[in-house]
């Protein structure tokens, strides 16, 4: 390796002291050697009477070739002078030299920080030095301070507020009060005071309000525990508005970080979720950008929490991949049509690493660059409890609807639903010239049944009777209790002598059921839709005329109204 610079004044010969004390001591030998930095000894005329092994694999050459040489034997003309130079003020000063340098070993650029330092052996002055290859550890900290540059432009540019705060801590060493020590622009907007203002402050100055609801303890327990936080609150601004905030914090060393988020229209767009409206289109959610490609090159970290990946799963993957499978179709057409389109909404599956449910509703808006197609953004909405909940709503109105048209004690149709069912099938009879009959049944003698066993057997012989007829019915026939101990039965499709053939099966069906207490029979009128019983009340009434003449006859026994 050539470095730049000549060395001068070198002797002749190389100073064999060195290599001995070395080599007279077995642990300061081993530990040289194993250094993974150069180590090297030059006499007062800058011969090299030591090099380690690392100093041969930087100098890619035999340690043979090294001790004895001298700087201009191995670097360039300006690396040796200025080697030289260096070694003539350590030797001078007996200060240690510490210097920054950038060489190319293998052609190579690396980055080297060298300490040399004097010091005698045997009556004779000595520079001895270690250089320290640094290359990797400069480029991570210019990493770092680019990726710090970025985040604070990043956090800077964002949506969010953002705070940092240090503990201010009493003698007991317990946390009384916070005190901001960073804060973005939009951290000032929210508190509308100035950096200035608010940077070195301590929280309860500055918020004495929010202090003493128990700000400063809810933070507290967040950095002794370690456990981040969340929390919805409002706050009114200078003029006079109530806005909502949603904030996380998180612990940060000895302080926390805070960011706060204004969901305001967040609240406003779920209140109008619940009347089944759209959500607009900035409302919060996740955010990705997808290139012309199809490719995400941005997601943010509510898309990735959606989807419960990290930025590195999905940055450069094709975008569906957050869609499930049998969704693909759907969600593939809306980003067609973006071609024509400035705008596309859809509700699909997501599809989450751990398998769990994800309801997405997405809005999907084209990128243009010079008038050309340029991707899009993915905008998405995580509804799944929406949804979740929408369907529970549903199947309690289901439930609801089936109850209110239930009777409680028997399980069949209530009157109320029976009367609603009759006039439709009135209608639709008529419209398409349709048979339509009803039954009209009296439990026998059931008052003396409940005023001998009483009413809980009264009910259950009212629960048998209605489970038997409704064995005995069609799947079509409609089965309701009419009060007390009278049912009817709907019959759609049927003539006055099917109601009859219907009217002894049910009969029938009654009297040979095992009674536990007595023998258990009805009457039954039967009545058809035709002439003078063409609507709901004409048809009940002339079936009930039938039941009675039933009864008259004798009881336990069928009959019609012509």
């Amino acid at each position: 390796m050539k470095q730049e610079g000549t060395a001068e004044d070198v002797s002749p010969e190389p100073t064999p002291y060195v290599p001995r004390l070395i080599a007279s001591n077995n642990m300061l030998e081993a530990l040289l050697e194993s250094m993974p930095f150069i180590a090297f000894v030059k006499d007062e005329n800058s011969r090299y009477l030591y090099a380690n092994l690392e100093f041969e694999r930087l100098m890619e050459r035999p340690r043979s070739e090294i001790v004895g040489a001298t700087d201009s034997d191995l670097f360039s003309e300006e690396g040796a002078r200025r080697n030289v130079r260096n070694d003539r003020q350590v030797l001078a000063t007996g200060e240690v030299l510490r210097t920054n340098e950038t060489l190319q070993p293998g052609g190579v650029p690396r980055e080297f920080t060298s300490v040399k330092f004097a010091f005698e052996v045997g009556g004779r002055r000595l520079v001895g030095g270690m250089v320290y290859d640094v290359t990797e550890q400069r480029r991570i900290q210019r990493a770092v301070t680019d990726s710090q540059a970025r985040l604070k432009a990043a956090l800077e540019a964002g949506y969010d507020a953002f705070f940092i705060l240090d503990a201010v801590r009493d003698d007991r060493h317990e946390i009384v009060d916070f005190v901001i020590v960073d804060v973005n622009r939009n951290g000032e907007r929210v508190l509308e005071r100035t950096r200035w203002e608010l940077v070195g402050h301590r929280l309860t100055v500055l918020l004495p309000e929010r202090a003493e609801a128990g700000i400063i303890g809810r933070f507290a327990r967040v950095l002794e525990t370690r456990t981040p936080s969340e929390e919805e609150f409002t706050m009114v601004n200078k003029a006079g508005e109530t806005q909502w905030y949603r904030n996380q914090v998180v612990p940060l060393g000895e302080g926390i970080a805070i960011t706060l988020r204004e969901i305001t229209g967040q609240k406003q767009a779920d209140a109008m979720a619940r009347q089944h409206t759209q959500v607009l289109e900035n409302s919060l959610g996740g955010i990705a950008l997808v290139s012309k490609e199809g490719l995400f090159t941005f997601v943010n970290g509510e898309f990735c929490r959606m989807l419960g990946m990290v930025p590195e799963e999905l940055v450069g993957q094709p975008w569906d991949v957050a869609v499930r499978t049998d969704d693909l179709p759907k969600a593939q057409n809306a980003a067609e049509q973006l071609a024509q389109l400035p705008r596309v909404e859809l509700e699909v599956r997501g599809r989450r690493q751990d398998k769990a449910t994800l309801v997405m509703r997405c809005v999907f808006i084209s990128v243009s660059r010079d008038a050309e197609p340029d991707g899009f953004y993915f905008f998405a909405m995580d509804v799944t409890e929406q949804r979740r909940y929408e369907r529970m709503l549903e199947e309690a109105n289901v439930r609801l609807r089936e109850q209110a048209a239930t009777d409680a004690l028997t399980g069949v149709r209530n009157r109320r639903e029976f009367d609603l069912r009759l006039e439709q099938e009135i209608i639709e009879a008529k419209r398409y010239e349709r048979d339509l009959a009803v039954v009209m049944m009296d439990v026998d003698k059931f008052k003396a049944f409940n005023d001998e066993f009483g009413h809980p057997a009264g009910d259950d012989v009212l629960r048998r009777v209605a489970g038997i007829v409704v064995m005995a019915a069609r799947g079509i026939d409609v089965v309701a209790r009419y009060g007390g101990e009278e049912f009817v039965v709907l019959l759609p499709d049927t003539d006055l002598n099917g109601a009859r053939q219907l009217a002894e099966r049910f009969r029938r069906a009654l009297e040979g059921a095992s009674w536990p207490l007595r023998q258990i029979t009805a009457s039954f009128g039967c009545a058809a839709l035709g002439e003078g019983k063409s609507n709901p009340e004409s048809l009940i009434a002339a079936a009930d005329r039938a039941l009675y003449a039933a009864k008259a006859e004798g009881r336990n026994r069928v009959c019609v109204e012509e």
